[in-house]
């Protein structure tokens, strides 16, 4: 199984989550930025071989803190997310690229490989990853942006497994929907309520963890 690289967006505006006060990838759950969850998670993964980070003007705070823990930043213009992708894409070398959010704090290694794997497995140019609407609505999410694949109302996540030469030449890409219940894919956190709710979720874990190492 050939390793990609990866691409952690994080150049967005983050509007609706501003009344925190900091760019939107260093909004902390539990005292940890939610980057840095993300770049656990993608660390983590068996199948990545470089992490890259995606900022913009609007994110220099996000981009001093990547720098200081040893990640490879891409500033990008800004111009908005596909262009600033695009934009990204020229600075790697894998054929294949993984793409995530910096806004998915209930990301984990294993669920990416799993997201790797099956783009391989189907050997389509682009593959994305989405969450069934009854999973993000009955945990109190509201999603602004559903569509309909296969019959099945989906939300998409922003991660996605990508060709990059494909991405870099065509207009369009050969693109196949994994849809997935998994938790580790349900929220990005654009809200107030979505923090909430991933902390509810994330303290979960923590305490599974805990009983976990006392057993």
């Amino acid at each position: 199984m050939p390793k990609v690289d990866a691409i952690i967006t994080a150049g967005g505006k983050g509007t609706r989550l501003k009344e925190l006060c900091t760019e939107k990838p260093l909004v902390k759950i539990f005292g940890i930025p939610l980057i840095e969850y993300v770049l656990n998670a993608v660390s983590e993964s068996r199948l990545i071989r470089e992490i890259f980070v995606s900022v913009s003007p609007f994110t220099p705070k996000t981009k001093e803190y990547v720098e200081k823990k040893g990640f490879k930043v891409i500033k990008t213009p800004g111009l908005g997310y596909v262009e600033d992708l695009k934009y990204s894409m020229n600075y790697l070398s894998s054929p294949h690229v993984f793409v995530c959010p910096a806004d998915m704090p209930l990301l984990r290694g294993e669920s990416i490989d799993m997201v790797i794997k099956t783009y391989f497995k189907w050997g389509r140019s682009s593959l994305v990853v989405g969450v069934p609407f009854y999973v993000t609505e009955s945990l109190g999410i509201t999603s602004t942006f559903k569509i309909t694949v296969d019959g099945q109302i989906v939300v998409p996540r922003g991660v996605s497994v990508v060709n990059r030469n494909e991405m870099l030449n065509k207009d369009h890409l050969d693109e196949k929907y994994l849809i997935t219940e998994t938790l580790d894919f349900a929220v990005n956190v654009n809200t107030i309520n979505d923090l909430k709710v991933a902390r509810k979720i994330l303290s979960k874990r923590f305490q599974c963890l805990r009983e976990r190492r006392r057993s």
